[in-house]
C-alpha cells in the first residue's frame, strides 16, 4: 500500500472549503484539462451512497473508473473510495482544518495499491505517483485561486446564468466554474441532453428561441459562433462564420428587449481580431479597430451586442488565444512539438495575445460582477510574446526543440486569408481594463501558464 498525502493553504473557513466540494460540477472544475476522461455518471452534486463513473483514456487504452462517496462529517471530511478501476484499491481523503479566522488549510491523504503485485509496483510506481503529483498541483492551484476570487466579489445569491455556446472548450470549462462557484447555470444549446446542468434548446439560424423561459436571468453570456480556424475562409465559409456570430447575438439582443425582467448584465463574445495587425504597436481597448475581413466582423459583431446597453450592462469580451490543450491552438500544436517537429509560425516577430484558460474564466467573472467594466474588454495576459517567444517557450516546457519553422509562404498556400488574418497577424494588445479594476492574473506568464495547462512543473521528466 502507497501512502501520499498533500496540503494547501486556503482563504476560506474551513466550512466554505468544504461547501465548495459539495457543489454541482465540483469534480469537474478540478479535473485537470490534459487528463482524457470523460464523466459517464454523475448526480452533480456529491453525499454520501453517491457514487461518479469516469472513463480515463491513456491512449488507445480506455479504463472505467468508478468511486463511492462516504465518511461525510460537516465542515470537516470526506472521502471517495474506488469500487472499479485501475488500481486494486484506491481511498481519498479530504480533510479541512481551521487555521485562522478565514483561513483553513486542505490535507488530501490518498491510499493505493498498485494492479498486478511486484510486477505492477516495479513497473509504474513512479508513473503513478509522478501522474498523481501533478493532477493535485493542479487541483490544488485552481482551488485556491477560484476561493479567493469568488469571495472578492461575495455575491449575496446565487446568480441565475444564462450561457449560450457552452459546448466549445471555454463554455465547458465556464460551466464548472461558474456552477463550483455556486451560481445556477442553464446552457441555451441546439440539442438538449441528459446532463447534469439545465438547459434550453434554440435555433439562432432560424430565428427561435424561447422568448418567455428566459425571464428572470440575472447575467446572459453569448460565447456562440463557428470556429473561426477551423478551415479555410471560402467565400461560403466567411458567410456563415458572420451569421454564425451576428445572428445568435441579435436573437439574443431581441429577447433581452422583449422581457419583462431582462438581465442586469449581457457579455458577449468577441476577439483581438477587431484590431487586425498592427505590427508591435501597444493596443488597448481605446485603440482604433483595424482592417480586414475578421476586423470587420468583430466590429459588426460587438455593434450588434452593444445595442443591449440601454437596457443592461454590456461588456464585449476580446479573447487572445485561449491556452488549453482541450482547444484551440494549444491542442493543434501539441502533437508536432511532441514529435519534436513544433517550430515558428512566419516570420516569427508577429505579436501573439494569449491568456490561460483559467485566466480567462476568471476574467470573464470578474466582468459579469465589476459594474464598472462595459463595452470591449481585452480577455488577454498582460505580457503578449512573440511567436517565436511562444514557439520557444512550448518547446521548453515540453523538454523538445523548435527546430522546423513553418515559412508564411507555405501558411499562405495552404489556409489564404486565414493565415494572413490570424496565424501572420501581429496583435500586441494588453488588458488595460482588467489591470484598471484590479483583476489579479494567475499566470501573466507564459511559461507558468503552459507548466500549469500541460501539468509540467520545471523538474518533471518528458
Amino acid at each position: 500500500m502507497t501512502k501520499i498525502s498533500f496540503q494547501t493553504p486556503l482563504p476560506v473557513t474551513a466550512e466554505e472549503a468544504f461547501a465548495w466540494h459539495m457543489r454541482p460540477l465540483a469534480f469537474e472544475r478540478l479535473t485537470p484539462p490534459w487528463e482524457e476522461m470523460k464523466v459517464l455518471e454523475s448526480h452533480g452534486t456529491i453525499a454520501a451512497g453517491v457514487r461518479t463513473k469516469i472513463l480515463i483514456e491513456l491512449g488507445p487504452i480506455v479504463i472505467p473508473w468508478s468511486v463511492l462517496y462516504s465518511d461525510f462529517k460537516e465542515g470537516k471530511s470526506f472521502t471517495d473510495t474506488m469500487e472499479s478501476g485501475p488500481f486494486s484499491s484506491w481511498k481519498h481523503t479530504h480533510s479541512f482544518h481551521p487555521a485562522g479566522p478565514n483561513s483553513c488549510y486542505l490535507a488530501d491523504e490518498i491510499e493505493y495499491e498498485l494492479p498486478l503485485g511486484l510486477f505492477g509496483r516495479t513497473l509504474a510506481k513512479d508513473f503513478v505517483k509522478n501522474r498523481i503529483a501533478r493532477m493535485f498541483r493542479y487541483r490544488q492551484d485552481v482551488l485556491r485561486h477560484d476561493l479567493a476570487l469568488t469571495n472578492r466579489w461575495g455575491n449575496e445569491k446565487p446568480l441565475r446564468i444564462l450561457l449560450s455556446g457552452a459546448n466549445g472548450m471555454l463554455g465547458s470549462a465556464l460551466v464548472p466554474f461558474l456552477s463550483a462557484a455556486g451560481h445556477h447555470v442553464t446552457r441555451l444549446v441546439r440539442r438538449a441532453d441528459s446532463g447534469s446542468v439545465p438547459t434550453l434548446t434554440w435555433q439562432p439560424e432560424k430565428g427561435e428561441i424561447p422568448t418567455e423561459q428566459l425571464e428572470g436571468f440575472d447575467v446572459f453570456v453569448n460565447l456562440a459562433g463557428e470556429n473561426i480556424a477551423d478551415s479555410s475562409w471560402t467565400p461560403e465559409r466567411k458567410l456563415r462564420l458572420r451569421e454564425s456570430r451576428l445572428r445568435s447575438t441579435a436573437l439574443l439582443v431581441d429577447s433581452i428587449r422583449s422581457l419583462k425582467h431582462p438581465p442586469q448584465v449581457f457579455l458577449n463574445a468577441s476577439a483581438v481580431g477587431i484590431y487586425g495587425s498592427q505590427s508591435d504597436l501597444m493596443l488597448t481597448e481605446a485603440s482604433a479597430p483595424g482592417v480586414g475581413f475578421l476586423a470587420d466582423l468583430v466590429k459588426d459583431w460587438e455593434s450588434v451586442a452593444m445595442e443591449a446597453q440601454s437596457i443592461c450592462r454590456v461588456a464585449t469580451l476580446r479573447f487572445g488565444a485561449i491556452l488549453s490543450p482541450k482547444g484551440g491552438a494549444l491542442k493543434k500544436s501539441l502533437l508536432p512539438f511532441k514529435l519534436g517537429l513544433g517550430g515558428t509560425m512566419g516570420p516569427g516577430s508577429q505579436f501573439i495575445p494569449w491568456i490561460s484558460i483559467d485566466d480567462c474564466l476568471g476574467a470573464i467573472y470578474q466582468c459579469l460582477n465589476d459594474k464598472n467594466i462595459t463595452g470591449g474588454v481585452n480577455l488577454v495576459s498582460p505580457e503578449p510574446v512573440t511567436s517565436k517567444d511562444f514557439s520557444q517557450t512550448l518547446a521548453k516546457v515540453l523538454h523538445r526543440p523548435s527546430v522546423m519553422p513553418v515559412p508564411a509562404q507555405v501558411l499562405k498556400m495552404a489556409m489564404g486569408e486565414l493565415a494572413d488574418e490570424v496565424l501572420l497577424s501581429s496583435c500586441r494588445a494588453i488588458p488595460e481594463k482588467l489591470l484598471a479594476n484590479e483583476y489579479a492574473f494567475r499566470h501573466p506568464h507564459l511559461e507558468s501558464a503552459l507548466r500549469h495547462v500541460l501539468g509540467r512543473a520545471v523538474n518533471d521528466e518528458a
